[in-house]
């Protein structure tokens, strides 16, 4: 939807009801890191486009996704993979308990990945992670259950960074190669969920949820090279700590008014960042040599929310919602010897409705309106007395859904959007930085098809225009806002045998700065995969970029200066994008 969501400014993550965004981030506002989830736990994915769900709060403007571990194990597993640029991973998925009474039932599991990867850069990227994760679930009878989830997250790397385009054009390096290799860090992440459901009697459901999460941050970055320094270089090192702590209530109540069902939800919680020595400093070959900024921030947010859902007839359905939050920011500066906590509250109400009227089986249309928001960062908030705290995103979609025959599915949506702050990411700093209002319209078209019984099609289309407002035109492009995007593929699933998929992923060229005088480049990418199901064993090979193009994945127009030129240079700075890559594993089932 015209945002280039590189940092996770504008879309909620969420993982069995836990924020996955970490706000007033070092590395940027939003920031969103998934890799504590091991894909194998995952159960479902659920997902929606436009601030228009009452339960999903700060930064769930262009987007929210919630991703839902497996509740229980049908066996055990253990996954072997190897891949080129010396790739290996191994996970393993274990039942440790499976005990049913003639009332309750309770089940416990542990699953575990490891990973490591050299990466196809020049200077070997040395990627090591290791994730475990355990998940117990108590049913008591009918009426309720406990789930208590712990994970953790222990990761780190080497980074050859972003490469300026002049210097592979010229030869100094290559695709692959670096300017600063020294670049890199480690990140880690420790969390526990405990969350109780309880179906009461009249009809009324209960979720109490609370969450604790402990995670340290720690980057070395250089974007600019030799231009702020020219003996020493620009190499940054972001690095922060927090504690983050929240609890969630809601209950719902599913009625009949007069013939017609309804279901009514109450929702309320809090959150709660506390963030011990956010910095920003300057460095050489990861040695510290100065601070550039550094604090601690305590940032809460509490909230609550109203959802109603009723038929208004056969055909017309009605979802509204009201939700509140309320913010609270406080920064202590560490450089100007602050003692205590500088603060700032603030509060937002966000209205949604959403109507959909289906006139048969085979069509739905469907209107939704709806105000969201993202808040800012508080060192902004505090730092520069910026006045847009609780920026708002206004959204409307009038979309149909249609079934034209029993294979086919089209869905079809305009959409605009409205944003009284940008949120852009300098690349310089590494940091996002608050912008000016913009507004973003388009259309979404996407379709399934069932060829025969074994065989399916996808295919998702975004036409984008993004612009900035009050700028002149010409001068009003967003950087890097995506006008054309698409992705699909065919999958074929045979019983008990052979399974696989040949998609592909594509952007068209971007404005990578207001005039559009620099261009983010765009690219087609292919991949396939391929299984076969033996008894308790699968064999799979997949390949990345099948035709093994030439594309960028992260792009940035960025001043920066070589060692040894004159002067600094403006120009795409961008990481290379993966290669033609295979890789091939097999696993078991007991």
């Amino acid at each position: 939807r015209g945002y280039d969501i590189d940092h996770g400014t504008d879309i909620n993550i969420t993982v069995d009801g836990m924020p996955v965004n970490m706000v007033s981030h070092a590395h940027g506002q939003g920031y969103a890191d998934l890799h504590f989830l091991i894909p194998e736990t995952v159960e479902k994915v659920g997902f929606d486009k436009g601030p228009y769900n009452a339960s999903k709060g700060n930064l769930a403007t262009a987007a929210y996704v919630e991703f839902t571990t497996k509740e229980f194990l049908d066996h055990n597993s253990l996954k072997m993979e190897a891949g080129q640029f010396n790739t290996q991973r191994v996970v393993g998925l274990f039942k440790i308990l499976n005990k049913q009474t003639e009332k309750n039932r309770h089940q416990f599991y542990l699953a575990s990945e490891y990973s490591h990867t050299d990466g196809y850069f020049k200077s070997p990227q040395n990627f090591h992670r290791f994730n475990m994760m355990g998940k117990y679930n108590a049913w008591f009878g009918n009426q309720s259950q406990l789930s208590i989830i712990a994970s953790v997250l222990d990761s780190r790397w080497d980074a050859s960074g972003q490469v300026p385009d002049r210097a592979v054009r010229t030869g100094m390096i290559s695709r692959f190669g670096a300017i600063d290799d020294t670049e890199g860090g480690n990140t880690g992440r420790a969390n526990i969920t405990i969350k109780y459901n309880r179906q009461w009697k009249n009809n009324w459901k209960t979720t109490d949820q609370v969450y604790y999460s402990r995670y340290h941050f720690n980057l070395y970055s250089n974007f600019t090279f030799f231009f702020a320094d020219p003996i020493r270089g620009d190499q940054i090192n972001q690095r922060e700590g927090r504690d983050i702590f929240g609890y969630t209530t809601t209950a719902a109540k599913s009625y009949v008014l007069g013939t017609k069902k309804a279901t009514t939800e109450f929702g309320a919680g809090f959150r709660s960042d506390n963030i011990k020595d956010i910095s920003l400093s300057h460095s050489e070959k990861r040695e510290f040599l100065d601070n550039i900024q550094k604090g601690d921030i305590k940032e809460s947010n509490g909230f609550a929310y109203v959802n109603h859902d009723m038929e208004l007839s056969n055909r017309f359905h009605l979802n509204a919602g009201l939700r509140y939050d309320h913010f609270t920011f406080g920064y202590k500066d560490q450089l100007a010897g602050a003692i205590g906590f500088s603060k700032q509250t603030r509060g937002t109400l966000s209205p949604k409705i959403n109507i959909s009227y289906a006139p048969n089986q085979k069509i739905k249309f469907y209107f939704n309106n709806g105000i969201g928001f993202h808040s800012n960062d508080t060192r902004v908030i505090l730092g520069s007395g910026a006045r847009d705290i609780l920026p708002k995103v206004f959204g409307t979609d009038l979309g149909v859904i249609a079934k034209p025959s029993r294979n086919l599915v089209i869905k079809m949506a305009l959409w605009h959007l409205f944003s009284e702050q940008e949120f852009v990411y300098v690349g310089d700093a590494g940091i996002v930085e608050p912008g000016g209002k913009t507004r973003r319209a388009g259309i979404d078209v996407s379709a399934r098809y069932q060829f025969a019984k074994w065989l399916f099609g996808d295919v998702d289309i975004n036409f984008t225009r993004a612009r900035a407002i009050g700028e002149p035109k010409g001068e009003d492009y967003v950087p890097l806002a995506p006008s054309f995007t698409s992705i699909g593929g065919v999958t074929a699933k045979f019983k008990k045998s052979f399974s696989g998929s040949l998609r592909y992923r594509f952007i068209d060229d971007r404005p990578a700065n207001e005039t559009y005088a620099v261009t983010a480049k765009g690219y087609l990418i292919t991949d396939a995969v391929l299984s076969f199901q033996w008894e308790k064993w699968e064999f799979r090979t997949s390949v990345e970029n099948i035709f093994n193009s030439k594309w960028r994945e992260a792009q940035f127009d960025t001043e920066s200066r070589l060692q040894l030129e004159p002067a600094p240079v403006t120009e795409i700075h961008y990481t290379p994008g993966t290669p033609r890559f295979l890789k091939a594993g097999i696993s078991l089932t007991f």
